[in-house]
């Protein structure tokens, strides 16, 4: 997630992502992109942090609006990404999932989600998007206390049926950083040159 609102060349980066999909599928592998906080933002018209040259990239503001609304180049493309994801016992999320999304099956997430993305107009109540305990907005397994984190996180995997989550969101500048035995890892490390982190993966 975040892919966008990092500097002017989100769609570059964009593209490369569905090249990397296409090389992946004909290889038998498969590349899963994730939605972040951010995507829901810009699809929802909230331009808060869009960079000045990102439209400018695209032909202007209004080729831009075209390219992310929910049937345009790249927004179409943002409708068919999970928000969360499970592979074998591992959750991969932006956020994190909270204890108060736990007992939510994973596919309802999805769907409800991108539900919601597709009709940027409505005013949803309980939007899982805007929620700051939803998995986009979700801070805690980064910024709770190692207490509060062996205290809560392990009914919540639990509920998930996992052994460990995979966030981003909240920036570990000195590189990727493990929580409670590796029950919690946080990759983002700020590498775009908006926050200028270290490059690293996991």
């Amino acid at each position: 997630g975040d892919i966008l609102d990092r500097g002017p060349n989100s769609g570059k980066v964009m593209d490369l992502l569905r090249h990397m999909e296409d090389q992946a599928a004909k290889a038998g592998g498969k590349v899963h992109v994730l939605l972040g906080n951010h995507e829901a933002m810009v699809m929802q018209n909230d331009w808060r942090y869009v960079h000045p040259g990102e439209m400018e990239a695209q032909g202007g503001e209004d080729a831009y609006r075209r390219e992310m609304a929910p049937d345009g180049k790249y927004g179409s493309w943002l409708l068919q990404k999970n928000a969360v994801i499970k592979i074998n016992e591992t959750i991969f999320v932006h956020g994190g999932i909270s204890p108060e999304f736990a007992s939510i099956p994973l596919h309802r997430v999805n769907d409800r989600i991108r539900e919601e993305l597709s009709v940027p107009t409505k005013k949803w109540e309980d939007s899982y998007i805007k929620n700051s305990y939803g998995p986009l907005w979700y801070r805690g397994w980064a910024e709770l206390s190692d207490d509060e984190i062996r205290l809560l996180l392990p009914g919540v995997l639990k509920q998930l049926n996992a052994k460990r989550m995979v966030i981003g969101h909240t920036v570990s500048k000195d590189g990727i950083k493990s929580r409670l035995d590796g029950a919690v890892v946080m990759i983002d490390v700020g590498m775009s040159r908006a926050y200028g982190g270290i490059p690293a993966c996991l």
